[in-house]
């Protein structure tokens, strides 16, 4: 167990026997290494599509510009942010097509 856990545990006892003299908290379950081997390989099987899907341009400008903010770089303009307003001009450009507001 590490530092933390201990001292968790520690005060959780603590707080038991103010309210139960003499009461000790139950161990937290654990897991046997066969159960988490198992669960490791199908949590890797449920989000392995996910995984393999390609992150989204607007994502990818979000990270450069924090790049370039840590870098100094930054100019004013973010590239998110005029990804966004080049979006929204395309959404009402399909919205006038329609004969929609939006």
């Amino acid at each position: 167990m590490n530092k933390r856990t201990d001292m968790a545990q520690k005060r959780a006892r603590e707080v038991a026997e103010d309210v139960v003299p003499g009461h000790v908290p139950p161990a937290p379950p654990r897991l046997d290494r066969n159960a988490q081997a198992r669960l490791g390989e199908q949590l890797r099987a449920m989000y392995d599509d996910l995984l393999q899907q390609p992150i989204p341009d607007r994502f990818v400008d979000l990270l450069k510009d924090l790049d370039d903010i840590e870098q100094g770089k930054s100019t004013g303009k973010s590239r998110s942010a005029e990804r966004g307003k080049a979006d929204r001009g395309k959404s009402a450009e399909k919205s006038a097509e329609k004969g929609t507001t939006g």
